[in-house]
C-alpha cells in the first residue's frame, strides 16, 4: 500500500467484499511510516473467501495479494505438515532415481 493510503480507502474497497470490522495499517515505530501492509477484518468467513479467491487487487494505483490470516498455532501446524511433506518427497524421490529408475532403464532394454 501507499504512505498515503487511508482506512477509509480501504473501506471502501474492502466493504464490497462484506462488512468490515476493523483495518489495521502497519507502521514503523520509529518513523511512524507506514510499511505497505496490514489487516482488514470482517464479519464473515464468506467475505474473505471473496477476497482471496480474486487473488490480486489494486489499491490506490498498487497492486497487493489479499492471504488469509490463521491463527499463529494453525500456522505452526500447517508449517510442520509442509516440512514433513518436504522430507518424505525428498526420500521418496532419492528412492526413485536409486532403485526405479535404473529397474525401468534396465527392463525396457
Amino acid at each position: 500500500l501507499n504512505e498515503s493510503t487511508t482506512d477509509e480507502e480501504l473501506l471502501n474497497y474492502f466493504g464490497k467484499f462484506g462488512t468490515v470490522t476493523n483495518i489495521y495499517q502497519f507502521t514503523w515505530k520509529d518513523t511512524n511510516k507506514k510499511r505497505g501492509y496490514g489487516y482488514v477484518t470482517f464479519d464473515s468467513e464468506d467475505a474473505v473467501d471473496k477476497v482471496v479467491l480474486l487473488g490480486i487487487h489494486q489499491i490506490d494505483g498498487v497492486y497487493l495479494q489479499a492471504k488469509k490470516a490463521i491463527s499463529k498455532e494453525a500456522q505452526e501446524a500447517a508449517e510442520k505438515k509442509k516440512m514433513a511433506m518436504q522430507q518424505n518427497s525428498a526420500i521418496n524421490y532419492g528412492n526413485f532415481n536409486s532403485g526405479g529408475m535404473s529397474n525401468m532403464g534396465g527392463n525396457m532394454g
